[in-house]
């Protein structure tokens, strides 16, 4: 895994005040996702050494209201950073001071989504309530009364050793290479946890603005090294895959400019700002660049006073690999998602651009009278997105080729950090059991059926 666990509770008291005003008026779905973020906070809190004694609201059968399973998801993933039994885990647990942090901050959380729901469910008026809405409400009037006095021994100073508790991430410290390193890891792994089905086309074009910035600032670090390589002591070779990575970098910025022109032109768009957690991630990551690489007044560091030597240099290239690698999987997860959500109908495209491929959209289609024909279409086949999805590969083949080579200039091996492979092998399926068959044994009263004479 790589986030702390003080980011992902973090990220989950984020998504509860975000849930203020979008929970959904019906009961059963409100009642579905309170029950989610329930679930996940009784199961943290018995990690955290506290046990709550909150009534469950029962098996409601309806889906689950999306803002507050947004909640529970990541409460779950925090939950699951604490499985872990190794020594470091154990250790952390026995500290009093960190435990009752903890289970404030998660007790916020549960709060602020609780204050959502029962927001929701007490809008109309006593009268015009239903049964499920006023006992909804009574249920998370009872939860409150038990999660706010333990939310109020929340510590603001941090959960100390508690949350930088990670698993497969690389450790945090006090040089600014390797808090590039560490703010790159984060921002990959919070993008992999959002199921593609809750994105949205506008958290998919910031992706695209995400990873050209990504490239960009790594390709400056890269022309940084490759400036200096002789003053640190590299040699051609490593200038030699110094400039090819620049190279791949450069080609890949010029198509993530082809994919951001996709996006605003030939894909319908929702409004507003990405509220995903990758989002804050990678504003962190930012920020972390540009503290090592920016000068006060905002101009950039030259060349020679950002690699002095040859052990900055290697920390260069070791944040410079990760940061790619991060870029590379960012780019293809975003591909993938692309191809998903025309598999679900989720994405559109100009009418003009659908019969360009196939001219039976030309035909007009029956509107009632008086309304305009639709502009826009359901993309129904992968070949209607050409305009978004070429750009998008080769975005992901190029950052695919620059990680590779970064990778061994920082010297990193698979073991350290293994490539999670695109597409799930298939597990070979056992043998099937067959059946003996049986043998028909001739009884003495059935006539002999063997021929008369030996046949040649």
């Amino acid at each position: 895994m790589r986030a702390t666990y003080e980011g992902l509770l973090t990220v989950a008291r984020r998504r509860a005040e975000d849930a203020g005003g979008r929970v959904s008026p019906d009961p059963r779905q409100c009642a579905v996702g309170w029950s989610a973020v329930l679930a996940a906070t009784r199961r943290q809190m018995a990690q955290l050494q506290h046990e709550l004694k909150i009534q469950d609201i029962g098996q409601p059968t309806s889906h689950g209201d999306p803002a507050l399973m947004a909640v529970a998801q990541t409460l779950g993933a925090a939950s699951d950073l604490l499985v872990g039994s190794d020594t470091v885990t154990a250790a952390v647990l026995r500290d009093r001071d960190s435990l009752t942090a903890a289970r404030g901050l998660v007790a916020d959380v549960a709060s602020i989504a609780a204050r959502a729901a029962l927001a929701v469910m007490t809008s109309a008026g006593k009268g015009r309530r239903a049964v499920e809405q006023r006992s909804l409400a009574a249920q998370l009037e009872s939860t409150l009364n038990v999660l706010e006095p333990v939310a109020a021994q929340r510590d603001t100073q941090g959960l100390g050793a508690l949350g930088g508790l990670t698993t497969g991430m690389p450790a945090i410290g006090a040089d600014t290479f390797e808090q590039i390193a560490y703010a790159a890891a984060q921002w990959q792994r919070l993008h992999e946890e959002i199921p593609v089905q809750d994105m949205l086309t506008r958290d998919l074009r910031s992706m695209t603005a995400q990873v050209r910035t990504a490239a960009s600032h790594a390709r400056y670090l890269i022309r940084a090294v490759g400036t200096c390589a002789p003053h640190v002591g590299l040699g051609d070779a490593a200038v030699a895959k110094l400039r090819t990575a620049t190279t791949a970098l450069h080609r890949s910025d010029e198509a993530s400019m082809r994919t951001a022109a996709a996006w605003n032109r030939h894909v319908s768009d929702l409004g507003g700002i990405t509220s995903l957690p990758g989002e804050f991630a990678f504003t962190e990551l930012h920020s972390a660049i540009r503290r090592t690489v920016g000068l006060p007044g905002g101009a950039l560091r030259p060349p020679a006073e950002l690699v002095p030597d040859r052990w900055t240099a290697i920390a260069v290239l070791r944040a410079t690999d990760e940061l790619v690698h991060a870029a590379h999987r960012v780019a293809a997860m975003q591909k993938r998602a692309v191809f998903e959500l025309v598999v679900a109908r989720r994405l559109f495209v100009p009418r003009i651009q659908a019969i360009r491929v196939d001219p039976a959209y030309e035909l007009p289609t029956a509107v009632p009278l008086g309304r305009r024909q639709r502009t826009w279409l359901v993309a129904e086949r992968i070949a209607f997105m050409t305009r978004l999805t070429e750009p998008l590969t080769s975005v992901t083949e190029l950052l695919a080729e620059a990680a590779q080579v970064c990778r061994s200039l920082a010297g990193t091996d698979e073991e350290c950090r293994p490539m999670r492979s695109e597409v799930p092998m298939k597990v070979a399926r056992p043998e099937p059991i067959r059946a003996r068959r049986r043998v028909v044994r001739p009884r003495h009263d059935q006539p002999d059926t063997s021929p008369a004479v030996e046949l040649p």
